[in-house]
């Protein structure tokens, strides 16, 4: 239970990290994905029960500040791009932010991601 617990808080953090992000640098976000159906289901329900809720609560005041935001659930297999981006952070020692160039440890995902529509 205490794994379960800690891995919610932890990708709550990141959605709240990268909602955050959003704001100081008034970037529009349209939806939040996750692979994690549990937290989005938290995050939909504004569950109060959940390991999490104060990150959630603050989720929740920092997307009407950004306007219309949606949480959706995603499967890992759709999610490899940001998968690989989470391995790579998580296995540097410096912080990087990808705005305007795709990072080349990521851009063969990313168009691997896309080939089925080109």
């Amino acid at each position: 239970m205490a794994v379960s617990a800690n891995l919610t808080v932890t990708q709550c953090c990141a959605i709240l990290k990268g909602l955050q992000f959003a704001l100081l640098n008034n970037l529009a976000i349209i939806e939040v994905e996750s692979d994690s159906k549990n937290v989005i289901d938290a995050i939909k329900h504004q569950d109060k029960l959940s390991t999490a809720f104060h990150l959630i609560s603050d989720m929740l005041n920092f997307s009407s500040t950004l306007g219309n935001v949606g949480f959706n659930h995603i499967l890992h297999q759709g999610n490899i791009v940001a998968h690989k981006q989470a391995i790579s952070a998580f296995h540097s020692v410096r912080s990087f932010v990808w705005l305007y160039e795709m990072l080349d440890c990521i851009a063969s995902s990313v168009l691997g991601d896309l080939s089925p529509w080109v």
